[in-house]
């Protein structure tokens, strides 16, 4: 048996042969194709682990950057998420019987074997990895998002963008309407209908769709 931090650390040499970095404890990122990079996350603790994949789009985290600070806003490019989407590993894992047999990370009541880094690692491999890919695109990734709900909590920040790509000017006012007043810094300083406001401007597009 071993500690949660041996288990992460193991995961990690297994997910750096494929070319993953480490930005911080139990987050795994990869650049994927174009501006995609894929992203798993894991929680740890001594009888269960908690893997997640999902992934995120440098452009997007760009574009909200940016608007919030033409907005004077306090905030910082992240470079490694959060992500769009995610779902358990689990989820994925379930889809035939070799990927059932290998869920090892889940509570028991006992100890997590050694065994449960590799069979992560296979796991995230096998069914994970065409996860990412196949939402490498805005269709799939905004039909996971709503249609499945699979958005994180920041999916909220990157939805007008999707919706700007998408051509779904009237969808983005809907929502806007709805949110107008919702805060999107920790400091209240900015609400969701300035923040949108400025995401329109970067994508040279007037508040009524113009």
């Amino acid at each position: 048996m071993g500690s949660s931090q041996e288990f992460l650390k193991r995961i990690f040499e297994l997910l750096s042969e494929d070319g993953f970095r480490q930005p911080s404890r139990g987050i795994y990122v990869k650049p994927w194709i174009d501006a995609w990079r894929g992203w798993v996350g894991i929680d740890s603790g001594r009888y269960s682990l908690g893997p997640v994949v999902g992934l995120f789009n440098d452009e997007f985290l760009k574009a909200s950057s940016e608007a919030l600070k033409r907005l004077g806003a306090p905030w910082q490019h992240g470079e490694n998420g959060p992500p769009l989407i995610m779902i358990n590993l689990q989820q994925l894992a379930e889809q035939d019987a070799e990927g059932t047999a290998r869920i090892s990370w889940t509570f028991s009541g006992k100890a997590l074997q050694p065994s449960v880094a590799e069979d992560i690692v296979y796991c995230i491999r096998t069914f994970g990895y065409p996860y990412i890919q196949a939402h490498t695109n805005i269709e799939a990734l905004w039909r996971a998002a709503v249609d499945e709900r699979r958005a994180s909590p920041a999916f909220i920040m990157y939805l007008p963008i999707l919706l700007i790509k998408l051509g779904q000017l009237d969808s983005l006012r809907q929502f806007v309407a709805d949110h107008r007043e919702r805060p999107v810094t920790a400091d209240l300083s900015v609400n969701y209908e300035q923040y949108v406001g400025a995401i329109l401007e970067l994508h040279g597009i007037a508040p009524d769709g113009s």
